[in-house]
């Protein structure tokens, strides 16, 4: 017997329109062309920086991140933000002087609070072991959350050793393990 599924997917990006040098929000939907099936919730995915622009990209972290979001189940879709919004980061030294712009921050506290959303994972890998201002903005997103928003915080981890992980980990990039983040951590990292 052959099946014939439909599936439908939207795809949004929130850059700046001046520049076109920040991406704040890439957003990814799909649905069942079936009218029975309800669309499911969103999550997250809280990763260091984009690479374009673009609606339609070859991104393999976002091809990653949509990858293992369908495999977790029970999702409809993802929005990837970013703790440094800017396409023209080359080094991590270059975070601080051109990592984000004014609209940086409002714009990813607008996507966080998007109805639907169920999960947010940090996935930002070890970048927050070693860059300070990687530190300071992952705690600066982490402190926008709202108490209910933090209970549903998770971080993505490396299934050999429990440390943050990104997507792109080879350890990472078949299955996701999700932890439960640890409040703690950033005053270890980076004392008040």
């Amino acid at each position: 017997m052959i099946e014939k599924k439909l599936e439908i997917v939207k795809t949004e990006i929130w850059r700046d329109s001046e520049t076109r040098t920040h991406r704040y929000v890439f957003r990814r939907e799909w649905e069942s062309a079936k009218k029975d099936e309800k669309t499911g919730p969103l999550a997250v995915v809280i990763t260091i920086r984009p690479s374009d622009i673009e609606p339609f990209t070859t991104d393999l972290t976002l091809f990653l991140i949509e990858q293992n979001i369908r495999k977790l189940g029970n999702y409809s879709g993802f929005l990837a933000v970013n703790l440094f919004s800017s396409t023209e980061l080359t080094t991590a030294s270059s975070y601080a002087s051109k990592g984000t712009d004014e609209n940086t921050m409002e714009t990813l506290s607008t996507a966080l609070s998007q109805k639907g959303v169920k999960t947010i994972i940090f996935a930002v890998g070890s970048v927050i072991n070693s860059n300070t201002t990687a530190i300071e903005q992952t705690k600066t997103i982490y402190n926008l959350l709202n108490a209910k928003q933090k209970k549903m915080t998770k971080v993505l981890t490396d299934p050999n050793t429990g440390s943050w992980s990104h997507p792109l980990n080879p350890t990472c990039r078949k299955s996701w393990k999700l932890a439960d983040i640890d409040p703690q951590l950033f005053e270890q990292l980076l004392p008040e």
